[in-house]
């Protein structure tokens, strides 16, 4: 223990031995401003403080495991601590000779300390305080202020990642993040959104109630009054706070009632109440699964729950009570349906179902066990299905609300003759499809809430335009156009004028809009290897990707919602008999097989996450088609379904608006 000077005030209580490496502790600042007792003189000046620490009691509680987006990390326990810092001040009195006087106090405090996950806590943990600084000054000739710095350390093991950490600087390349995944499989967290803190308060009894003689119970109920985001910066601070660029402001009404015996002979019990209001954050994703906070709070898809987890009360004297409450508060994200898909369960029967994005509570949406429903689109708002049904013969568009499972058949058998693809427009308000007619096949355009269509592609029965792409603003189309089965990708704006070829290579076998200067298309002929390339639509370069990597046979291939990642369906031979799905990272221009498979497998569809870090497929790896998800964070695969389906098709939702 240091004895100190400091302003010519002896400070004495400071530990001069202070553990070098924790993993479980907590850091206090308590401060306080209190009065010389009535009975005592006023000060001059003080002359020396003493200050001893004290642990009082100790709890251990269960908390989830999980990590907030602020960076508060719970492993699974925390220790409720109580204790008191024992106060003694010397003073000199401002009467003449300046005797030397002495006031004594007592200071509660109560908090928690969230324990390492290898602490045997079936043995006592034991908690130890540390006094780190102790700062005086006389603001008054009988206030006092004063501020002690406190370390309280639970006996842990060190919280040691060790040499398996990696290093910062890695992360940053797609491979290899790959190749620490397994470091974050076993290391990294549930994030959550949520936020723990202490409420710690004096009550003191109001006249006319009688004096305490000891507390018998407390109530606690608190109330969420109202809510409201606000922007934020974005980072992390040295101290290891992360902000994300949002916050949930939250302002609260705890109401409170204390029941006491009183100090009468009767021991009569009394009730004390109190309202208290407190302001807090909770630092939130911009996004959830894609969508904005604002409208998930306005949807009522994230909800707030508020825990008490913790209450400590106990007597200062005959008419205050110190009390301490834990709370813990997190906001919910209620799932809603994301992914559709399209179940093949026989060779004349397939029917839409919508289900989370973890695959669960799967809903089926269609009810047609000898018509087929393929191909399934979201709108962009994400409130309608459209997809291809032969409900009436032949592949005609319809849509269907999720909600109430209604279908609406979009174009007439009298008009076409068959729908073969199609795509919705940016704002939702039209979907462009390619229809054959007579023989012809063109491109249409048709308003969602009308009836009448326009043909915005014109061949001469030899000429065949399909596979229709609107560009991310809606003001370009991109499309593939066949002449003597030459297959070429043609743009043109959103009418079907100023239309112009991009592509010379003549073998178009998928495409998809990077942005809205840029494509990406497979091409490829016969016992050739299939080429995957961007091109500028402006300039008509082209730049080759996912080159450097064996792969024979290219099918499909789809840009990230956040355009930084490129995901192909590919196979190594051109026997196509083991498919895989393959990632390319536009910045760092690398490539990786995120499933290898090693036997049999057809991988037949894929889709992205709306936000980036997902990638849903479809694979036949058990036998039977099911889906697949692989999140980018920590290459983990998860089978979301347990089918038996010969055939699936998979669309995953755009953003709640």
């Amino acid at each position: 223990m240091k004895n100190l000077l400091d302003d010519l005030i002896e400070i004495i209580g400071i530990d001069d031995v202070i553990p070098e490496q924790s993993g479980s502790f907590k850091q206090l600042q308590i401060q306080e401003t209190f009065s010389i007792p009535e009975n005592k003189p006023e000060a001059e000046h003080i002359l020396s403080i003493r200050v001893n620490a004290e642990i009082t009691g100790t709890q251990i509680i269960e908390t989830p495991i999980a990590q907030s987006n602020e960076g508060q990390v719970l492993l699974g326990k925390k220790i409720i601590v109580q204790g008191k810092l024992i106060q003694k001040i010397e003073y000199a009195a401002d009467v003449e000779g300046q005797p030397v006087h002495t006031a004594e106090f007592e200071k509660l405090f109560s908090d928690y300390i969230v324990l390492d996950d290898d602490i045997d806590c079936s043995s006592p943990v034991i908690v130890t305080p540390y006094i780190e600084d102790i700062y005086v000054k006389l603001i008054s000739k009988r206030k006092v202020f004063k501020n002690i710095v406190l370390l309280i350390n639970a006996a842990s093991s060190a919280f040691n990642l060790g040499s398996g950490k990696p290093d910062e600087k890695r992360k940053k390349s797609l491979a290899n993040r790959y190749e620490i995944s397994k470091y974050y499989k076993c290391n990294v967290k549930e994030e959550r959104c949520f936020t723990q803190f202490v409420l710690k308060e004096k009550i003191e009894i109001p006249r006319p109630k009688p004096d305490i003689e000891q507390i018998v119970t407390t109530i606690i109920d608190p109330e969420i009054l109202s809510m409201k985001v606000i922007n934020t910066i974005k980072g992390r601070s040295r101290e290891g706070q992360n902000l994300s660029g949002k916050k949930i402001i939250v302002e609260l009404k705890i109401k409170q009632k204390i029941l006491y015996a009183a100090d009468l002979i009767c021991r009569s019990i009394h009730g004390v109440e109190k309202e208290h209001y407190q302001s807090v954050y909770v630092v939130v994703p911009e996004r959830i699964e894609g969508t904005d906070i604002e409208a998930l709070l306005r949807n009522k898809l994230l909800q707030p729950k508020i825990t008490v987890e913790d209450v400590f009360a106990r007597k200062v004297d005959e008419r205050k009570i110190f009390k301490s409450i834990v709370l813990f508060l997190e906001f919910v994200y209620i799932p809603s349906y994301e992914i559709c898909y399209s179940y093949q369960h026989s060779s004349s029967g397939s029917n839409l179902f919508v289900a989370y994005e973890n695959g669960r509570h799967a809903h089926q949406i269609t009810y047609d066990d000898d018509h087929k429903n393929i191909k399934p689109k979201w709108s962009p708002s994400g409130q309608e299905i459209a997809c291809l049904s032969d409900c009436l013969g032949k592949f005609m568009l319809c849509l269907i609300d999720p909600e109430t499972s209604s279908k609406r058949v979009f174009t007439q058998a009298g008009i076409f003759e068959a729908i073969s693809s199609y795509c919705w427009s940016p704002d939702g308000g039209r979907i462009i499809f390619s229809a054959v007619k007579g023989i012809s096949k063109e491109i249409y355009s048709m308003d969602v809430r009308g009836s009448e269509y326009e043909q915005i592609t014109w061949g001469n029965g030899l000429i065949k335009s399909f596979r229709p792409e609107c560009s991310p603003d809606g003001k370009r189309m991109a499309y593939i156009r066949s002449t003597s089965n030459i297959l070429n990708i043609w743009i043109s704006d959103a009418k079907g004028l100023d239309s112009s070829q991009i592509t010379a290579c003549g073998y178009i076998k998928d495409f998809d809009w990077m942005d809205d200067d840029k494509l990406v298309f497979i091409s490829g002929k016969g016992n050739k290897q299939d080429e995957a390339s961007v091109i500028d639509i402006n300039s008509l370069e082209a730049e080759r990707i996912f080159t450097g990597l064996d792969i024979f046979a290219k099918k499909l291939i789809r840009i990230s919602p956040d355009n930084q990642y490129a995901a192909l369906i590919g196979a190594k031979s051109n026997k196509n008999d083991v498919d895989d799905v393959y990632l390319y990272e536009f910045k760092n221009k690398c490539a990786i097989n995120i499933t290898k498979n090693f036997c049999t497998t057809k991988i037949s569809d894929l889709a992205w996450g709306i936000d980036s870090n997902k990638i849903y497929y479809v694979s036949d790896e058990l036998g039977y088609c099911n889906i697949y998800s692989i999140s980018l964070r920590d290459f983990c695969k998860k089978q979301l379904t347990n089918t038996t389906a010969a055939d699936i098709q998979i669309s995953y939702r755009p953003r709640i608006r």
